[in-house]
């Protein structure tokens, strides 16, 4: 048989002998059983099931073992396995079965390829002919940038970057004798063997036909040398003046080198250049059609089974076998067969069709090839040493890492799945990477794009070869595109380059290194035609024939971008803009995009780059919408191929709401109906369903962003990359691309200028997910809060129109600028200052500026959750439609905002399920929907969770009631019914709980904005909300300020409020509790003044003729500051306004009920509901302690009914005035103000919690200031825990009271000349408004404790203030008239002539000297009398002010005797009350109950000290004393009956007395006063420096006593010392004859007992020594 023509046409040629590898799975076993579902199966199992269901012939031997002899029933030695390695040293073909055999390194024989079935089962390692040697130099190691796994080093060492190929001797050389070849040599190579015995374990040698021996491969999976290869080759266009773009496909039968240069030998007989090398730079005129790894693109592929495949597919017989979309098969050989069917051989046999260019112009692709050339790792991925997921693990490498793969194939997917097949690839490195998984669609690697791509920066520079340092040809223009056949990623240069298709020249694409990209591909998948003209669809590019048209808005899918320009780079200089712009002349010539359904159109002309026809959807970052997504292994275009199988191709993980994943592509499959997105990780999902019009996920928002956090930039989006420079907080910055990284669950986002910066921390795994470091400003519908000027360019200067604070405009596109700020002395820039321009339709407006003088003039509408405010809210399916709507939603309900705009004068939201809804109406100003507000929130519930997202998962951690929170983000989950808020520092909270009533369960409320009080002594306000900012000013003690947005430092853990006027301040340290202002509270309020005027608007309170009488009840539902006219005004339900409070004089109409802690008083009913219906079968008891937290007032009962923790609902105060129990308390608060401590060793803490960390511990007597009280509820018992001012929580009451508040009411001037003041912390050389004179009363209606001044001060019922008490020296201005037992003292007196607005309608009469019990004291300035509501309600006079005349005295504490003679014991009584059974009012039933009770100091109990018939058990104990004072004085004393206390005394403040008139007529006092005094608690001083000397009275004692000879004072004699000068009783003036004559008082009655001497000295009572004759009950 003739081998070869006369012509030397070869006809046949040998089996190539040598290094082998198993390529096939039935070499080395029989494959048996079921392969699985069509779907899923292996494409080697289907095949063979063609083989068996058509191979007629017996086959009575198995082909698939080593045997040891030539023949199929020879003995079997071994079974090889697939990727195992076998020297061929003989072939032979046995005709009778039609199989060719190999005899392997004589240990036996196997089957090579079975002839009948065109079934190859092995490969040459390297085929023989011309190699090109790798440049060794571009391949430096990875594990510089690679990070290897753990466990797991790399089996090669660290290559030299020398450009030499070593060349040895002889194939088992361990070292290199010859001289070495440079890299990028043609060399031919004409043997190819094993050498299994090098010290590297094992290497393939190729023998040079000139001499010696190379490296072709090793043992790490390193490719030494680039086999060129015959078979299908496709040229690189030089010039595209004429044809249509696409390439010209070749049939190379034969390739020859000569001088560098590569010539190949076509089908057609002639030659063609393939590449040359010039100056050691190759050119490459050619590329060969890829082998390796490809995937079905159309609906189906068919596959022939015969030797060699017809010219086309009409003149071959039928196929025996069809591939699905998406199916991966590998190509071991590529032949092109005239006029341009490009076929490929598959590795296990059989041809398919890849391209189909039978008209010449469709160039319809069937496959595509897994691309080689540069890739980006998808997910942090192990290298392994072979392809196998049970090799060695050699390296890693990290999510978003570039790498080089040279070759692909189709390997196990692992021991799990045996007859599954997965695509791998060799690294050029060395080593083998998982690219992706055809049954699952996990991708670990994705190609670059090849194909059209268009420079972005200043010039790409372009050189002849892949490297960098090759020849320079010149630079491509920014604008200009190009179309790339190749990419390569060189590791040592970390830059990413591109071959063009014209010219073969190379093109650099980003520098990974610096975060740089030079140009950008034009993206393939769906995309959108823009407006204007429809598009013309033609045959093919430049073509005439045009077969459809592209309507405008319309969505298509783009399957290739094809750029076709006219010029090439000269060869010795730089190509000019101006030559690039000739070159581009021709309006046809651009990027041309090939559709899916066939047909090209013009995407982009060169004359105009940046006009495209059509826009790609967004790739990058995208969120899950509102709904759970399935995940998909293919596509519905690929699904629908096997829809019978469609549902085994949907995995079990879902994507919950609010997720983020990476999109690299998108599809739109109109015969599917939906636009599907592939992951990152090769996985399916939808986006868009069209049949139900809904978004399923969205892509991130590009454009502006504003840091929230200081972050660094970053040169790849990883944080281990370098670092390019830090962003400040607040920083603006430009996005250009968003992307998910999801190994760290970490977005990133791509900056123009270059670098990536961090966006948003998704990872649910720690504390810290949900962390946000930057967040997009928002586009749409905006609202100017201060007056605004429209310019007509961004920067411009011209005026074109006026914005007024409070308009709503639609901002269309966002533009940023730097500045620097410079000193106003040295003009020195200072620092940069940013800002940020918005467009409207009118022109451009200025929005923010940052800075030292950070200014704020528009604020976006607010997205995320919305409230229903209307009661029949209509959704309609477009915005201004006026179709009927689609849905209704009801008041009250959450609706999911995605966008708003404003169309005309109207604003539309965009629903996160779809639709469209009016929310605003910017003439107006009427709302049909709010935004739940973002900010600071305080945790309402006790043990809030924090999830990782905002979908059920388990607790981060748990945040307590009182904790504050900075809320960035608001969502509505529509299926659980929650309102979900992203914190500031990460984790998820659920807000409310609309399941759980019409208003929902909230868990954290808003911290308001609004009217705020300063409560300290003066807080700075700084220029911006960080601490580093300059100091503009400050507030003081009760000055009011308008808050209108808060912000908490997250680090600093301080609450922030931005001022109306400008400026920042400091509002609250949730670390510490310290608050520097409080907000004015909403809710019910109560009149306090005689009259308060009801207005329209809040600034015509002079022109209002309506006012509401003392005590009503009014609901305030919003609080505003009137600047100019000093008023802070509250709003009622129904619209108008009243004033609360004056900022200028401290004068108050009304004062809110207070919240928090409160004390049940009497028993009282528990109700479900605000109604009285809902009553529930408990009750609270009396000296329980609830928690409430909303008050209202029920105008048709007469009640004020409070809810309480828990949703449930009691009555505490009856309010009407006609009952004979009108105003009767159920519960009386703990209110805040200033409070006096009467317990040791209180710790105050940072937290609301008892265990929290301890700040400092206070003493009896001291005071402090509260804010709020709380009801801590334990397992034993509860607590009140009160939060200072100061910061800080203190128990204020465990069973009984820790500290008492200092009571507000009528109080009584105690000293001389009281100076009152207009503000509570009057200037030091001012003057004061008035002075109050000894004996004068006082109505109190506030305290405040000072700190500072160590001071309490009181506000008194006019607006002015006093200081009621120096802490430190104990003086003392005002004391507070008694609450408690009083006696009547005249006759007749008629009951009801109440305080105004208070009066009840009846006229008893009281008794004389009767017993009532006084609730409250009120001291009415305008009639000057001292009025009290009794315990039934009713109010009294007991006093008038005008006139001195008393009608009632109270009935003191102190020290009582009981009993008589040796039986006689003396004991103290803390509290005096009257039985409610009798009060002195004739007629009523007596009942036994009706007594005086006293409350025992020594144990708390209560005993009777007098019944109603008035027998007394017990009588007070009181004692005659001495005084001395001035003449003037003394007057006063005898006129009002009050001695002021002094301060500064050997004992401290009080009273000074003594029982001798030497020791009272001493210092200069000429007169002497005789008065009867109650000492009650006595504390004996016996020595100097006394631990108690001074401070005795803030232990609770009542007095202090020195005794004779403790020469405390100058004359050795006795003195007492009384702390309230109301124990005092004066008696009458003392007429001293001698001076030092000592005077014996009267022993009866007022002589103490005999056996003790004082009562310092006495023995307290002991409820064992005392029979009492009646005891409460």
């Amino acid at each position: 048989m003739s081998l070869m023509d006369s012509l030397g046409e070869t006809w046949a040629k040998p089996w190539q002998l040598g290094a082998h590898r198993i390529v096939h799975p039935t070499a080395s076993r029989k494959v048996e059983g079921s392969h699985g579902s069509e779907a899923c199966e292996s494409l080697d199992g289907r095949m063979e099931d063609v083989w068996d269901a058509e191979d007629e012939r017996e086959h009575e031997h198995d082909f698939f073992v080593q045997t040891a002899g030539l023949g199929l029933d020879t003995a079997v030695v071994g079974s090889p396995q697939v990727g195992s390695l076998v020297q061929v040293v003989q072939t032979a073909f046995l005709e009778h079965c039609q199989v060719l055999r190999a005899r392997v390194g004589g240990s036996g024989w196997i089957t090579v390829e079975d002839t009948g079935r065109s079934l190859r089962f092995t490969a040459p390692v390297q085929p023989l002919g011309l190699h090109r040697l790798v440049p060794r130099g571009t391949q430096p190691q990875p594990q510089a940038q690679a990070v290897p796994l753990p466990g797991n080093k790399s089996s090669h060492s660290e290559d030299s970057c020398d450009e030499a190929v070593p060349v040895f001797a002889s194939e088992e050389s361990s070292l290199p004798e010859l001289v070495p070849l440079p890299a990028g040599s043609i060399v031919k190579v004409i043997e190819v063997n094993l050498d299994a015995t090098a010290h590297s374990s094992w290497r393939i040698m190729g023998r040079l036909e000139e001499s010696g021996w190379i490296i072709l491969e090793d043992a790490a999976g390193r490719q030494l040398s680039q086999p060129l290869r015959a078979g299908a080759y496709r040229l690189l266009v030089k010039s595209s003046a004429a044809g249509t773009g696409l390439e010209k496909l070749v049939q190379v039968e034969a390739l020859m080198s000569s001088d560098g240069a590569v010539t190949a030998k076509l089908d057609d007989g002639s030659c063609l250049d393939v590449s040359e090398s010039t100056d050691g730079h190759l050119r490459e005129f050619a590329l060969p059609v890829q082998l390796g790894v490809y995937r079905v693109e159309a609906a189906f592929a068919e596959v022939f089974m015969s030797a060699r495949p017809g010219v086309s597919r009409r003149e071959d017989t039928e196929p025996q076998l069809q591939l699905g979309r998406g199916t991966f098969f590998q190509i071991v050989e590529t032949l092109v067969l005239s006029p341009g069917y490009v076929w490929g051989r598959l590795v296990g046999g059989g041809w398919l069709l890849l391209q189909d260019a039978e008209s010449g112009t469709t160039g319809t692709f069937f496959a595509t090839a897994l691309p080689t050339g540069a890739y980006t790792a998808a997910t942090t991925t192990a290298i392994f040493a072979s392809d196998s997921l049970e090799a060695e693990v050699v390296t890693g490498i990290l999510p978003g890492e570039s790498l080089e793969i040279v070759e692909t194939c189709l390997a196990d997917a692992g021991p799990d799945s045996p007859e599954e097949k997965m695509a791998w690839g060799r690294v050029i490195q060395g080593g083998w990477l998982p690219l992706e998984d055809p049954k699952t669609g996990c991708c670990w690697a994705w190609p670059r794009q090849l194909g059209a791509w268009r420079v972005i920066a200043e010039g790409a520079d372009v050189t002849a070869g892949p490297s960098p340092h090759s020849k320079h040809l010149g630079v491509i223009p920014m604008g200009t595109f190009v179309q790339l056949v190749q990419a390569r990623f060189l590791e040592r240069e970390k830059c990413l380059r591109g071959q063009s298709a014209h010219g073969g020249w190379w093109v650099s694409l980003e520098l990974s290194g610096k975060g740089f990209s030079c140009a950008e591909a034009l993206r393939l998948g769906a995309c959108v035609v823009v407006d204007g003209s429809a598009q013309p669809v033609l045959a093919a590019p430049r073509e005439s024939d045009q077969v459809g048209l592209l309507d405008p808005g319309s969505l298509i899918q783009v399957v290739e971008v094809r750029a076709i320009l006219a010029f090439q780079f000269p060869d010795d200089n730089r190509i000019s803009q101006a030559a690039a712009d000739a070159a581009n002349g021709s309006r046809l010539e651009g990027v041309w995009a090939r559709l899916d359904r066939g047909g090209w159109f013009l995407l982009a002309s060169s004359s105009e780059p940046l006009l495209h026809s059509a826009e790609p959807l967004p790739i990058g970052a995208y969120r899950i919408g509102a709904w759970p997504l399935d995940l998909r292994s293919k596509s519905r275009a690929q699904l629908k191929q096997i829809e019978p199988q469609s549902a085994a191709a949907v995995l079990e993980q879902k994507l919950l709401p609010g997720a983020c994943v990476e999109v690299r592509q998108v599809h739109f499959a109109e015969e599917v109906g939906f636009i599907q997105a592939q992951l990152e990780c090769g996985n399916w999902l939808d986006t868009v369903d069209f049949s139900h019009g809904a978004d399923l996920a969205a892509p991130l928002a590009l454009g502006i962003y504003r840091t929230e956090m200081p972050c660094n930039v970053y040169s790849e989006p990883f944080q281990s990359s370098t670092v390019l420079c830090s962003l400040k907080c607040g920083a603006f910055v430009k996005v250009a691309v968003a992307r998910m990284r999801r190994s760290h669950r970490l977005l990133w986002a791509k900056l123009p200028s270059g670098g990536w910066m961090p966006l948003e921390d998704t990872n649910h795994s720690t504390p810290e997910s949900g962390l946000q470091w930057a967040r997009p400003v928002q586009l749409g519908a905006w609202l100017t809060t201060e007056s605004v000027e429209v310019t007509e360019t961004a920067f411009g200067e011209k005026v074109l129109a006026w914005l007024t604070i409070g308009s709503f405009v639609q901002i269309l596109e966002l533009v940023t600028s730097e500045d620097q700020e410079k000193s106003e002395h040295t003009q020195q820039a200072l620092r940069t200052c940013q800002t940020l321009r918005g467009r409207t339709h009118q022109g451009w407006i200025h929005l923010e500026t940052t800075g030292s003088h950070a200014r704020r003039r528009g604020e976006a509408v607010a997205l995320g959750a919305h409230r229903v405010l209307s009661k029949a809210l209509q959704v309609f399916s477009e915005p201004q439609s006026l179709a009927e709507p689609i849905a209704v939603v009801q008041i009250g309900a959450i609706i999911e905002v995605v966008e708003v705009c404003l169309l005309q004068v109207s604003l539309w939201a965009r629903l996160s399920i779809g639709g469209w809804v009016h929310i605003a109406d910017s003439v107006t100003g009427y709302s049909w929907a709010e935004p739940v507000p973002l900010g600071a929130y305080k945790v309402l519930s006790h043990s809030v969770p924090v999830l990782a997202s905002d979908r059920a998962s388990d607790p981060l951690r748990w945040l307590q009631a009182g904790t504050i929170v900075q809320v960035l983000q608001t969502k509505f989950a529509r299926q659980t019914g929650c309102v979900w808020a992203r914190m500031d520092g990460g984790g998820w909270l659920v807000l409310e709980e609309l399941s759980r009533g019409f208003q929902g369960q909230a868990a954290a409320s808003p911290v308001r904005v609004g009217v705020y009080k300063v409560v300290v002594d003066s807080v700075s306000i700084s220029s911006c909300h960080g601490f580093g900012s300059g100091t503009i000013g400050e507030a003081v003690l009760g000055t009011f300020v308008e808050v209108t947005e808060t912000i908490l430092l997250v680090e600093e853990t301080v609450l922030r409020g931005k001022l109306a006027g400008g400026g920042w301040i400091s509002l609250f340290d949730p670390k510490f509790s310290t608050c520097w202002a409080e907000p004015l509270v909403l809710g019910m309020y109560k009149t306090i003044a005689e009259a308060t005027s009801i207005c329209k608007v809040p600034d015509e309170i002079s022109e209002s003729r309506q006012s509401l009488d003392r005590g009503t009840y009014l609901q305030i539902v919003q609080v505003v500051l009137d600047a100019h006219a000093g008023l802070v005004f509250g709003q009622l339900e129904d619209g108008a306004w009243i004033p609360l409070e004056s900022v200028r004089y401290s004068l108050r109409w009304a004062v809110p009920v207070p919240l928090g802690a409160y004390e049940i008083t009497e028993a009282t009913d528990v109700f479900e509901a605000l109604g009285m219906q809902s009553r529930l079968e408990d009750s609270l008891p009396a000296n329980t302690v609830v928690q409430v937290i909303e008050v209202v007032h029920l105008a048709e009962l007469q009640l004020l009914r409070a809810r309480l923790e828990g949703n449930v609902w009691i009555s505490f105060e009856d309010t009407s005035t006609g009952s004979p129990s009108g105003r009767r308390p159920w519960a009386k608060p703990f209110p805040s103000g200033a409070y006096e401590i009467c317990t040791d060793g209180l710790a105050v803490c940072a937290g609301e919690d008892m265990g929290s960390e301890v700040l400092r511990v206070v003493n009896i007597g001291e005071h402090v200031q509260v804010l709020e009280t709380k009801v801590l509820e334990t397992d034993a018992k509860d607590y009140v825990r009160a939060r200072l001012s100061g910061g800080g929580w203190l128990t204020i009451f465990d069973d009984e009271l820790c500290a008492e508040p200092v009571p507000v009411g009528a109080y009584v001037v105690v000293a001389e000349a009281v100076k009152v003041w207009s503000d509570p912390r009057p200037p030091a050389q001012g003057r004061s408004s008035s002075k109050l004179q000894l004996g004068a009363h006082v109505q109190v209606e506030e305290v405040l404790f000072i700190a500072s001044d160590h001071s309490l001060q009181a506000r008194l019922s006019g607006g002015d203030w006093l200081a009621m008490l120096d802490t430190r020296s104990g003086h003392q201005a005002v004391r507070p008239v008694q609450t408690g037992a009083y006696r009547v003292s005249t006759r007749q007196y008629e009951k009801g002539t109440a305080p105004p607005l208070l009066r009840d309608e009846t006229s008893d009469v009281l008794i004389p000297d009767a017993l009532i019990q006084v609730e409250e004291v009120f001291f009415s300035q305008e009639e000057q009398l001292l009025r009290a509501r009794l315990h039934t309600g009713s109010w009294v006079s007991l006093q008038d002010a005008s006139t001195g005349r008393k009608r009632a005295e109270p009935i003191p504490t102190g020290a009582y005797i009981s009993g008589e003679g040796k039986e006689q014991v003396r004991f103290l009584v803390t509290q005096l009350r009257v039985s409610p059974g009798h009060e002195g009012v004739p007629g009523q039933e007596e009942k036994e109950e009706g007594h005086l009770q006293g409350r025992l100091q020594s144990d708390g109990s209560w005993i009777s000290l007098e019944d109603f018939t008035g027998k007394c058990f017990a009588k007070e104990e009181r004692f005659k004393m001495y005084h001395g004072t001035t003449e003037e004085l003394a007057n006063k004393i005898l006129r009002t009956k009050l001695i002021p206390p002094v301060s500064g005394g050997s004992l401290g403040s009080g009273v000074y007395l003594s029982r001798t008139i030497e020791r009272a007529h001493e210092n200069g006092a000429h007169v002497v006063l005789e008065v009867s005094v109650n000492l009650g608690r006595v504390k004996r001083v016996g020595y100097r420096n006394h631990a108690l000397q001074k401070t005795w009275s803030r232990q609770g004692y009542d007095s202090a006593w020195v005794p004779a000879g403790s020469k405390i004072n100058i004359t050795d004699l006795e003195e007492d010392c009384v702390y309230d000068p109301l124990r005092l009783q004066v008696i009458q003036r003392v007429q001293v004859k001698e001076k030092h004559k000592e005077v014996q008082p009267d022993p009866e009655p007022t002589r103490a007992p005999k056996y003790y001497s004082h009562p310092a000295d006495s023995v307290l009572f002991s409820p064992r020594r005392v029979s009492r004759p009646t005891v409460s009950r």
